[in-house]
């Protein structure tokens, strides 16, 4: 009878991490876990793996800000989707709303003014 390990496997990572412009260097971390059940296997031992993965790059971000006029056409860009996405409900809505009052309508037999 051979016994298997069915663990709960965590894995940490590491990646450094420096901000162009600015003497900052940190790290980034990432997690991963893996688990699996036991409960009812009988050939099992339970058990925690942690691996700790220092990764061999490094990552530059830069950081900048943006000016106003870049601000300006975001702005416009939400307010213009809003207008279409208000427009395509409305649409939808009146239209449905008329398809049910002609519908009543004409089923009473006479057709409704709107």
């Amino acid at each position: 009878m051979s016994l298997t390990w069915c663990p709960f496997s965590l894995f940490l990572s590491r990646t450094q991490v420096s901000y162009f412009g600015r003497k900052v260097h940190s790290h980034d971390y990432s997690i991963t876990e893996y688990y699996e059940d036991i409960e009812g296997k009988t050939n099992t031992l339970p058990g925690v793996v942690l691996m700790y993965e220092p990764w061999p790059i490094r990552v530059t971000k830069a950081v900048s800000r943006l000016g106003v006029l870049h601000l300006l056409v975001r702005l416009c860009a939400v307010v213009g989707g809003l207008w279409t996405v208000c427009g395509i409900l409305n649409r939808s809505v009146h239209g449905v709303v008329v398809k049910l009052r002609n519908s009543g309508a004409a089923s009473k037999g006479g057709l409704r003014a709107m």
